[in-house]
């Protein structure tokens, strides 16, 4: 729905880098995408700094990991509706 997934830019000769899928609302992608920023920068979230330390460490770009931690984002959204419990960050091991 959010169309944060990666979309391949490929051609029967040559594979192209992958980009971020256009697919979903951009709205919600470009909310995400802001949220996330400050939860992987300057937040204290110990869950989503290390996703976002982990894509760096991997000599990701800052706008791959982003959007790494946003995934995480939404996966973090859907438990906390799916089971009706408040969020509580854990660290990522």
């Amino acid at each position: 729905m959010a169309g944060i997934d990666p979309r391949s830019n490929d051609t029967g000769e040559k594979t192209g880098k992958a980009r971020i899928s256009k697919r979903g609302s951009k709205y919600l992608r470009t909310a995400l995408m802001e949220a996330v920023a400050v939860a992987a920068n300057v937040s204290k979230d110990p869950m989503f700094r290390a996703v976002y330390e982990k894509q760096r460490a991997k000599n990701k770009p800052h706008l791959v990991a982003i959007s790494h931690v946003a995934n995480k984002l939404c996966q973090v959204i859907f438990a906390v509706l799916k089971n009706e419990k408040a969020y509580e960050p854990h660290p990522i091991k």
